[in-house]
């Protein structure tokens, strides 16, 4: 006999403390049917899930909502404003059909101050009590049944990284969206105040046309500063301010005894609860926690086990990422090399290869970082560490007005900024984020490398210092690195007393149980890195790279082109007299079309070794002995190719280094070489550090296409090093110098030329507005350093 099933949908919200396991849950409810935006008007990500349930006939077509972690439904901002309004229905989503709560089952009273505050919101609510089997460890016994009974909500055991409970968790859900009944609120204040929370919600209902939650008028009135508050202002006139001007007095309430008064009467009522629903066994030893939490919180020994834990993580992203990245970046090649065969030089070809697939190698290529990066993060979080290493930097970066969390991210920023930017995810306040994320930039990435290489090894004498333990070189390169934390936290300073001025929450950070990481969530988190990062931030990449190429392409000139033609062909035909001359040397009875069709002389020619070897070697003699005089032609045939060959990769060089100084981008180089001059550069240092904008290690290649040596060279490149040193202006001056170099470093340390950089502070931020902030403050604050060095090294005799 068959049963229909009747097939609904429904709307859910998922919300608890941080570091309660809700990530995990929602992971654990959803799989990979998850999907992310940004709530509008706001930089919190917006994070959504489906899953199915069936119980009875009724199957229900579940989206969850993970909203932010949250101890407090009060707002004092926009983005804190997001955990009430997507109760109360303020969203495009509606209001939720029901409340999936999670707590820490082993630290039940500071969740149930948010709990008390979730039963005001007037909907069907279910308690989750995760990390269950931790809670037993400990000794805590909690009767269900009584906390069920208490609340008036289903109350559900589980522990969300092993997957237990999770059957009993979606048949509550079932049942509970079958018979929705919204439990009755549980905190009551004096009756001054309860009278005051009524006129004010009539007040609000006559003139706002809508009933708001016992919630939300409870945040009005206790939260003097509320976001809330001010949205209210925006929507009434001046009436409202009158009303609430005269409400406190009317009803003898001061403002700051509402502030003390509501954490008592909750904090309060939850330890009534606890003692009415929990039984705690005495241990008799001291949980093993405890002493793992005197060394990884001691001043010294934990300093030194963070610096290990964070050697790990750097050394990943720096050196452990390089052969998958090394690895992409030789597919992106072999790509570029054989489309290249495919297509035909020109404008299609040079878009195609050096702008789209450029482009989109230059977003592949972080991707080992990023993967990696983020599963230490998860990991570390999941273990519950990272709340450990928080609290030990907190002190040495608050001066600045940034927490400890802010650490993390600018670590591992010195690998790449990318992920260091997307890992400021962990940092709860905006304000703190946001300015961690304008200087994450400043930190030396992996990029800077190449160019502080080629200036140091050419440029820097290599004297050694303190009786040979250090060389100036090392010295330097150190210099470069601890220049941008030195510049960092000032501009941290500076940022949070004027741009994201506002008050600088205490830290307080709550100490998670240890757990071992779920390998699901730390492969669900590097998962959906990749996959944001690729798809938010690959787009703006890909548009600015054929930006960038178009600027370096056009306006194309024929007479460049033609010119360079007719040289390839004064190049060819010399050749071709110069083979003829060698034949009629060696057969003067044969012709050069006799002699290339004739097979011995062929297969000898296309099997002699590369590089050719030198005639006074033994292979050379033994070849010779074998073959005679048609050995030596080959030889010389090849030898002549090589020098032919080689010749017009040199004219090719010419030629690409003469189009792009007839760019856009060369003419705009040549155009501001008057305002770089300062710096002491020239224009052809201008124009490469143009070129560089959309990544720095670009300018070792322009380099290479300036001195006509080809964009394939590196920073170890000798030919490079030379043509550089030897460069001279027309009165005999060298282009480069140490102070020249030094300039070129300060200005690189410090500048913000990364497209990948700006296009994911744009998507973390949710605004080209900050991603515009950070190139101009950045550049200015490069110019300027760089100007003091080469200005004050000038001065100074150097």
């Amino acid at each position: 006999m068959s049963v229909s099933i009747t097939k609904k949908e429904a709307y859910i919200a998922l919300i608890g403390n941080p570091n309660v396991g809700k990530t995990t849950l929602f992971n654990a409810l959803t799989g990979l049917q998850q999907k992310t935006g940004n709530f509008a008007g706001v930089t919190v990500e917006k994070k959504f899930g489906k899953f199915t349930v069936e119980d009875k006939g009724s199957k229900y077509h579940c989206q969850i909502l993970d909203l932010p972690g949250t101890y407090s439904l009060s707002a004092s901002a926009p983005d804190e404003m997001i955990a009430i309004d997507s109760l109360m229905g303020r969203w495009q989503e509606g209001r939720p059909d029901l409340i999936l709560a999670i707590v820490d089952a082993s630290n039940l009273e500071r969740n149930l101050y948010l709990i008390s505050q979730l039963l005001e919101c007037h909907l069907p609510l279910i308690l989750a009590l995760n990390m269950y089997d931790l809670a037993q460890k400990k000794g805590i016994e909690i009767h269900l049944e009584t906390l069920a009974q208490t609340l008036h909500c289903p109350v559900v055991p589980v522990v969300a990284n092993k997957r237990k409970g999770l059957e009993k968790l979606r048949n509550t859900i079932v049942q509970t969206l079958q018979s929705p009944s919204s439990p009755p609120y549980s905190i009551r204040f004096p009756e001054n105040i309860e009278n005051a929370l009524s006129e004010l919600d009539e007040y609000l209902q006559q003139n706002l046309n809508c009933k708001l939650s016992r919630a939300e008028i409870v945040r009005l009135l206790i939260d003097p500063d509320s976001y809330l508050k001010q949205r209210l202002e925006q929507q009434l006139d001046e009436d409202f301010q009158k009303f609430w001007e005269n409400l406190l007095p009317k009803y003898q309430i001061q403002p700051e005894e509402l502030l003390t008064l509501e954490p008592e009467l909750r904090y309060q009522w939850a330890q009534n609860l606890i003692s009415q629903c929990t039984q705690i066994h005495p241990q008799t030893h001291p949980p093993l926690s405890e002493k793992v939490d005197k060394i990884l919180t001691h001043p010294f020994w934990g300093l030194g086990v963070f610096l290990i834990v964070m050697g790990l993580v750097f050394q990943s992203i720096f050196q452990w990422a390089t052969p998958l990245m090394d690895w992409l970046d030789a597919q992106i090649s072999l790509l570029s090399s054989w489309i290249s065969t495919l297509l035909p030089s020109g404008p299609l070809q040079s878009l195609i290869v050096d702008g789209v697939i450029a482009g989109i190698g230059s977003v592949i290529v972080f991707l080992p970082q990023i993967v990696i990066l983020f599963m230490f993060i998860s990991i570390l979080e999941d273990c519950g560490y990272m709340a450990r290493a928080a609290f030990l930097m907190d002190k040495l970066m608050s001066w600045a007005g940034i927490s400890g969390h802010s650490f993390v991210p600018m670590l591992s920023s010195f690998a790449c900024a990318v992920p260091g930017i997307m890992a400021t995810r962990t940092i709860e306040n905006r304000r703190d984020r946001f300015t961690t994320i304008l200087i994450a930039p400043l930190m030396s990435c992996s990029a800077r490398l190449p160019v502080y290489v080629i200036m140091i090894a050419t440029f820097i004498p290599p004297i050694y210092l303190w009786n040979g333990w250090i060389s100036l070189q090392s010295l330097t390169l150190f210099a470069m690195y601890l220049l941008g934390i030195c510049v960092a936290l000032p501009v941290a300073w500076v940022l949070k007393k004027t741009l994201l001025k506002g008050k600088t929450p205490p830290f307080i950070m709550e100490m998670p149980s240890y757990k071992i990481p779920d390998y699901r969530t730390v492969g669900m988190q590097m998962y959906k890195s990749a996959k944001s990062f690729l798809l938010r931030a690959g787009s703006i990449i890909l548009a600015m790279s054929v930006l960038i190429w178009a600027c370096t392409y056009f306006p194309r000139s024929s007479q460049i082109d033609q010119l360079y033609h007719q040289k390839q062909i004064q190049l060819k035909q010399k050749f071709h007299t110069q083979r003829k001359q060698l034949l009629k040397h060696h057969f003067p009875h044969l012709s050069l079309q006799q002699i290339q069709t004739n097979p011995t002389f062929t297969n000898l020619y296309q099997q002699l070794p590369q590089p050719l070897p030198p005639k006074n070697s033994t292979t050379y003699q033994t070849l010779l002995n074998q073959h005679g005089p048609t050995f030596s032609l080959a030889y010389e045939f090849k030898q002549l190719e090589n020098k032919y060959n080689q010749k017009i990769k040199e004219l090719e060089n010419q030629k690409n280094a003469a189009h792009l100084k007839n760019s856009f981008l060369g003419r705009a180089g040549q155009f501001l070489a008057p305002a770089f001059q300062p710096l002491g550069w020239d224009w052809k240092i201008t124009m490469a550090t143009l070129a560089s904008f959309p990544a720095r290690e670009v300018i070792i290649s322009t380099l290479g296409i300036i001195y006509q040596l080809g964009a394939d060279v590196d920073e170890g490149s000798q030919n490079l090093r030379q043509a550089m040193q030897n460069d001279r202006y027309p009165n005999g001056k060298p282009v480069f110098s140490a102070l020249v170099a030094l300039s070129i470093m300060v200005f690189f340390a410090l500048c913000c030329q990364c497209m990948a950089t700006l296009a994911i502070i744009t998507k973390e931020t949710g605004s080209f507005y900050w991603a515009a902030l950070a190139f101009v403050y950045m550049t200015t604050l490069a110019y300027l350093a760089a100007l003091v060095v080469y200005q004050g090294g000038t001065l100074w005799g150097f």
